[in-house]
């Protein structure tokens, strides 16, 4: 009977440490996007200890890769989601969100310190077009540590 006792608590235990491990790294809010500068790292948030995400045509915060080419700068979702699917019946897009500021598309000068909104999608041949956009944005960037 000790030993079955024993075994419970040691169960018990493990679940109760295990399920703190899963909240451990809950996201926060933790700046705007306008903060995000050159580095592609929020003030007080390096990357490297920090995952970053954004809440954007969903409940849930959705993680997302800040990437730099030659100029400029791109914030947009890691996991593609369906995207115009208004009508789920005639088609759907698999796709998301891109944020970008400083690049040499026409579109982007004029958000100040906003960033260019658009949606891309994956098409024929795994091509990646952008479409509609929402304009110029600053979203809330939540944060969890790594």
């Amino acid at each position: 009977m000790k030993k079955i006792y024993t075994f419970f608590i040691v169960l018990l235990l493990m679940f109760m440490f295990s399920a703190n491990l899963l909240y451990a790294g809950g996201w926060h809010e933790c700046g705007k996007l306008s903060q995000i500068k050159a580095s592609c790292q929020l003030p007080n948030m390096p990357i490297d200890e920090y995952e970053y995400g954004i809440k954007y045509n969903s409940t849930g915060v959705m993680s997302v890769s800040c990437t730099f080419w030659n100029r400029g700068r791109r914030v947009y979702n890691q996991l593609p989601y369906l995207t115009y699917a208004d009508n789920p019946q005639s088609g759907m897009k698999w796709g998301g969100f891109i944020f970008y500021t400083e690049t040499d598309a026409s579109d982007d000068n004029n958000c100040g310190d906003k960033w260019r909104h658009h949606y891309w999608h994956i098409g024929a041949n795994n091509k990646v077009s952008v479409e509609h956009s929402n304009g110029c944005l600053d979203p809330v960037i939540y944060c969890r540590e790594r």
